[in-house]
């Protein structure tokens, strides 16, 4: 919650040099001035109950739009510390509501409709957080353009707009805010972190159902090298870089006459230099010894779901699964899902009609696990 400390304290002198600037009553300062030392105090609860009061009789009172929207975000802080999501997303969209009414513009709207995006995340209300994030990146200002405080908070902003465009089900579209993550991060010099990854992630798959295949596979191949280089990777970074792999793969196969453009592009990053410098391999991803790999016979595509078509969401779908003695799919479970819970069901349902020639070891047919396939539900 970086992001949102700034917030709160950027409220609270705003609101200080507009009280003092207007002739408030009492029905609202004195609720305020019990807020503040609530707060001081440490009770969460009474500045919660003091700052709802402030915000209500302000309404009441119809003072100015640029002091009730601080009040409102004074509201959604305190309703978020105690966990009460709904009335912190409800304050907080109202504050940035107001602050678009008062004139209020660039990174103090962002930091407004960003909390108001994260209260709608914790409520997993997926479209309002959508809708909240994507106000808050076009409330900031252009890159060369951006204050030192914008620079720190912004990267926090586009990467929850990246993770709710994808989210929602617009894959297309989540593309732009990953690499502006990206892009923003580059311009801080900051150390590559699990978040870059799972940004390049974002950016690749995106880029994939856009069919620019190129850039997919190189963002793809960055967020399995950044999962590489990271000491101590958590299990869901590793499980993303075996993700990456094979959509990389996928890209790569429909990049086609294009696909010599893919290491070009990796070229010019150092961290792809650094490991995949003349004479390192890739991690061998080899078969054991005297084992021949099954081969599919048969393997038809999922069903697109009604619902999805019919709400215009598109997704991709990664699932693992073994291939038996007899040659059957079994086993098969989701690795990755984006949206989540809408094509996992049908992507796994094909799997009941997959054949192969089953794998063998020295001639006997034998169980191979570990296959990895991936699926896009895409609209045209």
């Amino acid at each position: 919650m970086r992001s949102t400390a700034l917030v709160i304290a950027a409220a609270a002198s705003l609101f200080a040099a507009s009280a003092g600037a207007q002739d408030l009553p009492r029905s609202v300062t004195g609720p305020y001035v019990e807020y503040q030392r609530a707060l001081e105090a440490g009770d969460g609860a009474g500045a919660f109950d003091a700052a709802r009061r402030a915000f209500e009789a302000g309404e009441a009172e119809r003072i100015g739009h640029e002091t009730l929207g601080l009040l409102a975000e004074n509201l959604g802080m305190a309703a978020f510390a105690l966990g009460d999501h709904d009335a912190a997303y409800r304050a907080w969209r109202e504050a940035a509501e107001l602050g678009e009414r008062s004139g209020l513009a660039g990174t103090q709207l962002a930091w407004r409709w960003y909390n108001a995006a994260l209260g709608a995340q914790q409520l997993d209300h997926v479209r309002n957080a959508y809708h909240c994030s994507r106000e808050a990146v076009e409330a900031l200002p252009a890159l060369d353009a951006m204050t030192e405080e914008a620079l720190i908070f912004a990267p926090d902003a586009y990467f929850l707009h990246a993770q709710m465009t994808m989210s929602s089900g617009r894959m297309r579209g989540a593309y732009a805010p990953a690499e502006g993550f990206v892009a923003l991060r580059r311009s801080r010099g900051t150390d590559l972190e699990a978040s870059d990854a799972t940004a390049h992630f974002i950016a690749g798959v995106s880029r994939l159902f856009r069919g620019d295949n190129v850039e997919a596979a190189f963002h793809l191949h960055m967020t399995a090298d950044i999962a590489d280089s990271q000491e101590d990777a958590p299990d869901w970074l590793k499980d993303v870089q075996l993700d990456a792999r094979a959509l990389e793969d996928l890209a790569r196969g429909r990049a086609r006459d294009d696909v010599a453009q893919v290491d070009e592009r990796l070229q010019t990053e150092p961290l792809y230099q650094a490991r995949h410098a003349p004479g390192m391999d890739d991690e061998e991803r080899d078969l054991p010894p005297g084992m021949v790999d099954a081969v599919p016979i048969e393997r038809n595509e999922p069903r697109y779901p009604r619902s999805a078509a019919i709400n215009g969401q598109e997704g991709v779908v990664v699932v693992e699964f073994s291939i038996d003695e007899t040659g059957r799919a079994v086993d098969g479970f989701v690795r990755t899902a984006i949206p989540s819970e809408v094509f996992d069901e049908e992507s796994l349902s094909a799997l009941e009609n997959w054949r192969y020639e089953p794998a063998m070891q020295d001639g006997v047919p034998v169980r191979r696990d570990g296959v990895i396939v991936s699926f896009t539900f895409m609209l045209r």
